[in-house]
């Protein structure tokens, strides 16, 4: 696995656009919100995937998407389960916590995968971004 350090910009960013066509795609075929948000939906991931992704106006865009998938997820629980989140430690017993976890419906899954999806976008876009941001100020100072 190659760390972002050894990757050069366009490598970041071709990352980045590629994660973003695979959330259109996810998106297009779950089609989360209501017939407006839908609209909404397809105009910020034409925008996302005809712009330049590291724009700070694809912000609101991202922003606007997980707001309208995060809705949708929120109707698609059908109860919780209790967990253990931790580990057993021989000297102290059970270390962790109890943390519940949302039973998601079929569709809330669908959704649940998106999120994950819009995520790992984020976090490719992030990359390109922390990478474009450290090239400007190297060049500043040259």
């Amino acid at each position: 696995m190659h760390h972002i350090d050894d990757q050069d910009l366009d490598t970041i960013t071709a990352a980045a656009h590629q994660s973003v066509r695979l959330f259109a795609d996810a998106v297009r075929l779950t089609a989360p919100g209501s017939a407006a948000e839908r609209s909404t939906t397809l105009r910020c991931l034409t925008d996302l995937e005809n712009g330049d992704l590291l724009r700070e106006s694809v912000s609101g865009a991202i922003a606007a998407l997980r707001d309208i998938i995060s809705r949708e997820l929120a109707g698609e629980h059908r109860g919780h389960r209790r967990v253990f989140d931790g580990h057993y430690d021989p000297e102290l017993g059970a270390v962790g916590d109890v943390i519940d976890l949302p039973i998601l419906t079929e569709r809330g899954e669908e959704l649940d995968r998106l999120m994950g999806l819009l995520r790992d976008f984020e976090h490719a876009r992030n990359n390109a971004l922390h990478r474009l941001r450290a090239e400007q100020a190297i060049r500043r100072h040259l």
